[in-house]
């Protein structure tokens, strides 16, 4: 298909473009692709292969077959990799002086999502050893997981971890992929899936480099304790374990971080992300500041930089901005041992304590860190304070969205 093809001619000229649905074929018999519409039309061509070719492009076989500098032959089949080729007529009004630019906006590789096999408790025909059932997704989470599952690539190596499926615990994985599928309502009136990613990645990428650009843009933590992965998107979950001071052993050394340092906080962020609205190029969201926060930490501002590579999504990266700042006011920290029936605990569980002590009524903390309760039943969390709304998202809140120019 042509149809997630587009281009941009030159600076002055760029734009999305529409393509012809029937290549053209000139006088002489030759087949120049698809042509590109409106003002390009007669002087813009282009033939997309979508990496299940099994044969060489023929023009340019017969063109530059014999080229000596750089012949294409018909071996130059490229089978698994998907290229364009771009036809352009001479045309100093349309392009200027210099050969035309071009940029191509594709869908992605298809990918597995469990939640649509029905062998492993989803709907559905897709199949991890069936790729021709995989689909293309947005989901940060399902792209996570297939890096972690491990990418087969043509040559046969795998990109990826190369986890069994065991490793990857369903409950969990389904819970942060249907967390991001969710909507919000964006702007007044308008909804949007709450969180999605799309990222470029070249087969020397570094995976875990990979998974942390998709979890900035999810709001999403990724955690391993024993060879076991999970996921968390968004907010923290439901606590799982409920407890009061009777239940820390006092005992054991506790410790209290209510307060970072103040170059360890922040009261404002910048943000930038690629903008389709800016043919792709980055772009700054709309800055966040609060003047509360900044009086709180004595009318300085303290702005964090973000850098969200995997979310061009203009309203979805203003949403992150707010929960990002917001969760930044959570401040406190505490290290603490817990009865034995805290045993099952695991990193990004969700605890509720009610503390006379601290002043804390059913207060909401994820844990960030257990050690390992194995040889002494007692086990030592650090819990880290959390607050689901800090991920709510009021629609009024948002911004104009300022756009690049292209001239």
């Amino acid at each position: 298909s042509t149809q997630g093809v587009s281009s941009a001619a030159s600076d002055v000229y760029k734009r999305q473009v529409t393509i012809g649905e029937e290549e053209f074929t000139d006088g002489q018999g030759i087949t120049h692709g698809y042509p590109l519409e409106g003002k390009y039309e007669n002087y813009a061509w282009v033939t997309y292969y979508d990496g299940t070719q099994t044969t060489a492009d023929q023009r340019l076989v017969d063109n530059f077959g014999e080229d000596p500098d750089r012949p294409w032959t018909a071996d130059m089949v490229g089978n698994g990799i998907c290229y364009a080729v771009v036809t352009f007529r001479h045309s100093r009004k349309l392009f200027g002086g210099s050969f035309p630019s071009v940029r191509f906006i594709l869908g992605g590789i298809p990918l597995y999502d469990p939640r649509k096999d029905s062998t492993v408790g989803g709907t559905g025909a897709h199949r991890w050893d069936d790729t021709s059932t995989w689909e293309q997704s947005e989901n940060p989470y399902v792209q996570t997981y297939n890096i972690k599952r491990g990418i087969e690539l043509p040559s046969g190596d795998v990109w990826g971890g190369e986890f069994e499926e065991e490793d990857l615990p369903l409950s969990n994985w389904f819970a942060a992929m249907n967390a991001a599928d969710a909507q919000v309502e964006a702007e007044p009136d308008v909804y949007e899936t709450a969180y999605r990613s799309s990222y470029e990645v070249f087969v020397s990428d570094e995976p875990a480099s990979v998974i942390e650009e998709l979890l900035k843009a999810s709001a999403g933590q990724v955690s391993e304790i024993g060879g076991i992965w999970k996921a968390r998107c968004g907010g923290p979950g439901m606590p799982v374990y409920f407890f009061s001071d009777e239940d820390v052993n006092v005992r054991e050394s506790q410790h209290f971080d209510p307060f970072p340092g103040i170059t360890e906080i922040y009261n404002g962020v910048h943000a930038s992300f690629p903008d389709p609205d800016s043919a792709w190029n980055a772009n700054e969201a709309p800055p966040r500041y609060n003047d509360t926060y900044e009086a709180e930490d004595g009318g300085k501002r303290l702005v964090a930089d973000l850098t969200l590579a995997a979310a061009p999504y203009a309203n979805q990266v203003q949403r992150l901005m707010v929960s990002y700042i917001e969760e930044e006011r959570r401040m406190r920290r505490h290290n603490l041992t817990l009865a034995p029936d805290a045993i099952p605990l695991e990193p990004l569980d969700s605890v509720s304590w009610t503390s006379l002590r601290n002043g804390y009524t059913s207060k909401v903390f994820e844990v960030a860190k257990m050690v390992d309760p194995l040889l002494t039943s007692k086990p030592v969390v650090s819990l880290k304070e959390r607050d689901s709304g800090d991920y709510g998202w009021n629609p009024a809140n948002a911004l104009p969205q300022p756009t690049t120019s292209l001239v």
